[in-house]
């Protein structure tokens, strides 16, 4: 990537390709995690991984990680 026009294909192509999120999921799985704590605001990725893959702990980063004052 050298160009402004470089960077604008290549966010175009990547804002219309696949998610292959089962898929890497599927892998980390195979890799041998089985533990997976989501950071963010919210719970849709924590939901998305038990989708996948009900056995896993998956949990978001709020219910697992000590409150910071």
């Amino acid at each position: 990537i050298e160009t402004p026009a470089d960077i604008a294909d290549v966010l175009c192509r990547h804002l219309h390709s696949r998610v292959l999120w089962k898929d890497s999921v599927l892998k980390l799985i195979d890799e041998g995690f089985d533990n997976f704590i989501e950071a963010g605001p919210g719970s849709a990725l924590t939901r998305m991984v038990k989708w996948v893959d009900r056995a896993v702990k998956a949990a978001p980063a709020r219910d697992v990680l000590p409150a910071r004052v």
